[in-house]
């Protein structure tokens, strides 16, 4: 019986010098066409060291390894196996008999992986470059998980059994929220686990962001009360989920001072009292003053923030 695809397989073993893809179904028999391809490959004189056959399951990988090594043994006991017939009709010739005899002896150099096996095999190779452990293996992703796992918790029972002193951060975090502190050092260890070169950014503790929130929002009220023709930022602001603020400040200016917003802003920062939260924030040192209490004189200027939840 020959089969409809019988010239391109014969292609694939005799054209050794061409890169081709090779697409089929599964069951097709490509992983039997792989290896009879390195067989020819070794009967024409390549040295085992420099055929490299990745597959992308070690299943796969063991499963061509072995195949090659039958093909081989096969043809040099005098049998050709079926993938080989049309390829070698009249079987092996002297020289690609004694390139095969040479080449049974070495078939451990060849190299027959995953492509993530492969990356690893170059990188223990030029371990000193790349700065890796030269002894390190690929794991699949529920033994990494496990592993990580291990180590995570070794390291936080070493944290909290009181070899480090009282003021560490794991130790001060586990007296104030100990419920919480696993999950959240956790988490925390996740993120840098999935983005190692992460990392925090220097804190500015002269800057006030709460002031500068007040000043941001002022100053977007004056601007939208000087273009009232904004109506995609109109649309916005009427909507039901929408959040706004205004300064309490405005409130005391004189009138001659004030710009008052357009009715529509005003009524989305201002109106449903009963839906709105107030977050008080000082200027300086010092507490700020609730609202509804008088300010002592020196006591800072308060600012409120009105946010509908």
């Amino acid at each position: 019986m020959k089969l409809a695809d019988r010239d391109q397989r014969l292609q694939v073993l005799t054209d050794l010098d061409t890169t081709l893809l090779v697409e089929a179904a599964a069951g097709t028999g490509k992983t039997s066409l792989i290896a009879g391809r390195v067989a020819m490959m070794l009967a024409r004189g390549t040295p085992p060291s420099q055929v490299a056959a990745i597959t992308f399951t070690e299943l796969a990988a063991g499963e061509l390894a072995l195949r090659i090594r039958a093909y081989v043994a096969s043809l040099l006991a005098g049998f050709i196996p079926d993938v080989l017939k049309d390829a070698l009709p009249s079987g092996l010739s002297a020289p690609q008999r004694a390139n095969l005899t040479s080449a049974g002896e070495h078939l451990d150099e060849i190299i027959t992986s995953t492509i993530h096996g492969f990356c690893q095999e170059i990188i223990r190779s030029y371990a000193i470059e790349t700065g890796l452990d030269p002894g390190s293996r690929v794991m699949d992703a529920p033994g990494s998980d496990a592993m990580f796992e291990a180590v995570f918790r070794a390291w936080l029972t070493d944290r909290l059994s009181g070899k480090v002193g009282a003021d560490d951060p794991i130790v001060v975090l586990s007296q104030h929220d100990p419920l919480r502190v696993v999950g959240l050092v956790k988490d925390l260890a996740d993120l840098k686990r999935h983005h190692p070169k992460a990392g925090t950014s220097r804190a500015d503790f002269d800057r006030r962001i709460d002031v500068d929130l007040v000043d941001a929002i002022d100053a977007f009220v004056r601007w939208f009360a000087a273009n009232p023709d904004e109506n995609q930022t109109a649309k916005l602001l009427n909507r039901p989920q929408g959040k706004g603020a205004r300064r309490e400040s405005h409130q005391a200016r004189a009138p001659s001072q004030r710009r008052a917003p357009s009715p529509r802003l005003h009524r989305h920062f201002v109106r449903s009292p009963a839906r709105r939260r107030a977050v008080t924030f000082a200027r300086s040192g010092g507490p700020a003053v609730s609202p509804g209490h008088s300010r002592p004189p020196d006591r800072p200027r308060r600012f409120v923030l009105y946010c509908r939840s």
